[in-house]
């Protein structure tokens, strides 16, 4: 009886052992796989960096084709032998697309946007917003510029609007915290909006003085400026934030 007993329960732990996994399974796939694909480049990324005059007409017109699918978007980035080759979202509020896709269904990967408190049309520096995710989408594969040999590969990104096509060319890679204003730290993020030569200074050289090395670029008050913020991990406050100047 004992025998029969034991054998039962075994079986039941067994079946329900399996029931958890299928569960989780389920549960991971929705969690983890987006509901539909971020629209990615029709045109070869190293292409438009290696022959970026002659693709320049083909990829507008695409950031164009996006810009009609959902108003939403902003502009388009692209860096070289990445993942982030993504639309740019700007609405008026910093909460939708951390856990909204391009085509706004619920996707944990989110969309890379611009802080909705920006003057998208006055300010010199825009702020983007990505999360960090394991698979090196969205803003993933940023922490490669945690080394200098890579960026030395990968200096540029190209942004476009559906108006035009611009590189910018980074000058810091930070690694920071988001500091509380008690703190007496520098905080990036509050630089949001830049308008002033003073601001646009005093971002700059902070940003430089924090870069995990020296690079040889540095912009002059009146350049654009688009900085990259992303999580280092799930548990502080820690963030990469790699800045590029628009080139002239």
């Amino acid at each position: 009886m004992n025998n029969k007993l034991t054998e039962v329960l075994r079986k039941i732990v067994l079946v329900l052992s399996i029931l958890v996994l299928i569960a989780c399974s389920v549960y991971l796939f929705f969690v983890y796989y987006p509901n539909d694909k971020t629209p990615g480049m029709p045109i070869d990324n190293d292409l438009l960096f290696n022959d970026f005059d002659n693709q320049q007409k083909d990829f507008l017109d695409y950031v164009r084709e996006l810009k009609n699918e959902n108003k939403d978007m902003y502009g388009y980035l692209s860096i070289k032998d990445t993942k982030i080759n993504y639309p740019v979202m700007f609405i008026d509020n910093n909460d939708y697309y951390l856990t909204h896709n391009f085509y706004k269904k619920y996707d944990r990967h989110g969309a890379l946007f611009i802080d909705c408190y920006t003057d998208i049309n006055q300010s010199y520096n825009w702020l983007i917003y990505g999360h960090s995710m394991l698979d090196k989408t969205m803003f993933g594969g940023l922490h490669k510029y945690s080394s200098k040999s890579y960026f030395e590969k990968h200096s540029s990104l190209i942004f476009a609007t559906t108006d035009e096509v611009f590189v910018y060319d980074i000058f810091a890679v930070v690694y920071t915290e988001i500091y509380p204003e008690s703190a007496g730290k520098f905080r990036y993020h509050t630089f949001n909006n830049i308008f002033s030569s003073a601001d646009y200074d005093n971002y700059v050289s902070n940003m430089k003085k924090l870069s995990s090395y020296s690079i040889d670029v540095t912009p002059a008050y009146g350049d654009h400026l688009i900085t990259l913020s992303t999580c280092v991990d799930a548990k502080s406050n820690r963030r990469l934030v790699v800045v590029a100047r628009r080139r002239t």
